[in-house]
């Protein structure tokens, strides 16, 4: 590589980080309305895809790239619904690595390709139990075309989780139905989320 294509390299980086910027900006905003739609706080997250980066001194070199890249695959748990029924919203930016054959996550040419591959959202309702076993939920299950998961551990601990790709939720009306679509399926499998009601409305 010459200085020139150096330069072209660089052009193509900064328009990669702008829009990086721009996606997670508006997958934020996004998790702020689901959670304000079901009238949720965010509690607490964690990159589910590597171990973040750290600040001051803990930070290290050494550190893989995804370390410095956390909304790559997240959890934003929102805590504790009711009676032990705890939510999350997992964000899934790429679906490359899940849905290959590889077991190298740093070799991101084995990836299925970003064509094929896809971004997705998983909710995610556990009752009874604790730690989100999302990548277990992957290997195990959303490789296939099948959007729901449906686990349990005994009569009174579950987990349930269905996937929705982020086309989905183009707008207001078109989220508050995949939200609907979500405590419907969850409370045919036995775990309603409100005791009230089980549907949100759209603002007019």
């Amino acid at each position: 590589m010459n200085e020139h294509e150096f330069e072209k390299t660089l052009i193509e980086v900064r328009k990669a980080y702008r829009l990086i910027y721009l996606y997670q900006r508006r997958v934020l905003d996004l998790i702020n309305f689901i959670g304000s739609k079901l009238a949720l706080n965010f509690h607490s997250g964690w990159s589910k895809f590597s171990n973040p980066a750290k600040i001051n001194t803990r930070a290290k070199l050494t550190y893989w790239s995804w370390d410095w890249l956390m909304l790559y695959f997240y959890e934003f748990h929102f805590g504790i619904v009711r009676d032990e029924i705890k939510f999350s919203i997992i964000l899934q930016s790429d679906s490359g690595f899940f849905e290959s054959d590889s077991k190298d996550k740093l070799d991101i040419s084995k990836f299925l390709s970003s064509e094929k591959s896809s971004t997705k959202l998983y909710f995610v309702l556990g009752k009874g139990v604790w730690g989100c076993p999302i990548e277990s939920f992957l290997k195990e299950h959303f490789k296939s075309e099948e959007t729901e998961f449906r686990k349990e551990i005994s009569n009174d601990k579950i987990w349930l989780a269905k996937s929705y790709n982020l086309t989905g939720f183009l707008n207001e009306k078109s989220t508050i139905k995949i939200i609907n679509d979500f405590l419907k399926y969850s409370e045919i499998n036995g775990v309603k989320m409100n005791e009230e009601k089980n549907e949100v409305q759209q603002q007019i």
